[in-house]
């Protein structure tokens, strides 16, 4: 009888999906544009979008982007949510959003 490793066993088992609705791969041009209560709001800056689901957007950009509320230009019309992480990237950095709104 041949023993197998626990640790193979785990590497071939799925990881469940958090999200709550599936995320689409896109590549669409974007704006973004950081909200800032106290000094109002600054100016847009170029973006590509990689992912979109219902409540959420996953960018490109070549910039850290702390978390803080931001609206998108991107298919046409404009959207806002709350920046969840920035992570270094090939190209720049991947950052997620979640949006205020249903997409």
């Amino acid at each position: 009888m041949q023993k197998r490793s626990l640790s193979r066993q785990r590497e071939t088992l799925p990881v469940p999906e958090k999200r709550r609705s599936p995320r689409v791969e896109i590549d669409s041009p974007a704006t973004v544009k950081v909200i800032n209560s106290s000094t109002g709001s600054a100016p847009s800056i170029g973006a590509r979008v990689l992912g979109a689901s219902l409540r959420g957007l996953q960018l490109q950009i070549g910039f850290i982007l702390p978390k803080t509320a931001v609206q998108i230009q991107v298919f046409n019309r404009f959207v806002s949510g709350e920046v969840q992480y920035c992570a270094a990237a090939d190209h720049g950095y991947r950052v997620g959003i979640l949006l205020h709104e249903e997409l």
